[in-house]
C-alpha cells in the first residue's frame, strides 16, 4: 500500500540495533514538492518524529503509529515513524513464556508471575543475571534528566519493571534516538511519544515548571480532535505533571523537552487495555491519527 499522501515518498531506514542484534527502523516520509514550494517562501523543512512500542507489550501504540504512516498527509512539515523502538522486548512478547519478577511493595519484595505478552522492558542481560532496563527511564545526561529519581527503591533494582539500567544512555536502543536527534537536531519541531492505556495526553516533564502555554493550547486540541471518534465512556483527557514528581526521571519526554529542546513535546497514552479485542485496534488507530493531524497542521 502507498505511503502518505499523494507527492510523498517513503524511505525506510535502519537507525540503530537491539541488544539482541535486530535492526530498529524508521519511516522518513517527505513531501518533495511541498517542501520545494515552502523552500521558495524561504522557509526551513520542519521534522516531526513520531516513536511507539518503547515498551512492548504497548502493542495498540504499535498498530497506530503504523496506520498514521500510511493514512497521514505529509506536506511541508515531514514525519520520521520510529514505530517499534524495543524490538527484542516486542518479538518477546509473542513467545507465549513465561517468568518471575520481584518488586518493592510496602518496603517489602513481592515475586510476581509475569507472561511474556505483559513484559516492558528490553532484552539486556544485566550484570547479576536478571533481564531487562526499562527503556523510558534511560534517557539523558546523568543528573540533569537521568538519575534524577533519588527516593524511588525499585528505579536501581534491576527486576524492577521500573530499572534505569547502569548510566543515562546505557541501552542502543536510547541511543539510537539520541543519534537519529543529533542528525535532524535543527529541524525536529515535535516529538510524540505514543505508549497506552491511559487515554491522555500527558504534558512534558520540566522540573522549571508547567510548559508553556502553547504546549497546552496545541495538546488540547490534539484531545478535542481525538474525542471527536473516541467513545463517551473512554474520553482522552490532559495530564499535568508536576515538577515535584519523580516520574520525569529518564523518560523520553523529559530528554525531549528539556535537553533536546524540542518545543512540541507529548506523550499520546491511547485508551483502552494492553490486552483487547482486535476490533479495537482500528478504532483507536484513527482516534490517535486525528490528534496527529492536529499537531502536523499547526
Amino acid at each position: 500500500q502507498e505511503i502518505g499522501s499523494e507527492g510523498s515518498q517513503c524511505e525506510a531506514v535502519v537507525i540503530g540495533t537491539s541488544v539482541e542484534g535486530r535492526p530498529i527502523y524508521a519511516l522518513e516520509i517527505r513531501n518533495p514538492e511541498a517542501l520545494a514550494a515552502a523552500k521558495k517562501q524561504g522557509k526551513k523543512e520542519r521534522i516531526a518524529l513520531v516513536t511507539a512500542t518503547l515498551h512492548a507489550r504497548e502493542w495498540t501504540a504499535t498498530t497506530s503509529v503504523l496506520l498514521s504512516a500510511v493514512r497521514l498527509d505529509v506536506t511541508d512539515v515531514s514525519v520520521v515513524f520510529v514505530p517499534v523502538w524495543n524490538p527484542d522486548g516486542y518479538v518477546h512478547t509473542w513467545s507465549g513464556e513465561k517468568g518471575y519478577k520481584k518488586r518493592w511493595a510496602k518496603n517489602e519484595l513481592v515475586t510476581d508471575e509475569v507472561p511474556a505478552r505483559m513484559w516492558r522492558k528490553n532484552r539486556k542481560l544485566n550484570f547479576d543475571g536478571t533481564i531487562g532496563v526499562d527503556l523510558n527511564r534511560n534517557f539523558g545526561s546523568s543528573d540533569l534528566i537521568w538519575g534524577t529519581d533519588k527516593k524511588s527503591k525499585s528505579i536501581n533494582f534491576t527486576e524492577s519493571d521500573i530499572y534505569q539500567g547502569a548510566h543515562g544512555w546505557s541501552e542502543p536502543e536510547t541511543s539510537a534516538i539520541r543519534d537519529l536527534h543529533a542528525k535532524y537536531k535543527k529541524k525536529l519541531v515535535a516529538f510524540v511519544d505514543v505508549h497506552c492505556c491511559i487515554g491522555a495526553i500527558l504534558e512534558p516533564f520540566s522540573r522549571d515548571g508547567k510548559a508553556p502555554g502553547y504546549v497546552f493550547d496545541i495538546g488540547q486540541r490534539m484531545i478535542d480532535a481525538i474525542n471527536t471518534k473516541a467513545p463517551a465512556e473512554e474520553q482522552y483527557e490532559w495530564r499535568p505533571r508536576p515538577a515535584s514528581s519523580a516520574s520525569g526521571s529518564g523518560i523520553s519526554s523529559s530528554w525531549a523537552f528539556q535537553e533536546a529542546l524540542i518545543p512540541f513535546t507529548y506523550v499520546v497514552e491511547l485508551r483502552s487495555k494492553f490486552v483487547m479485542p482486535c476490533t479495537e485496534i482500528k478504532p483507536i488507530g484513527n482516534e490517535f491519527l486525528l490528534g496527529l493531524r492536529v499537531l502536523i497542521d499547526e
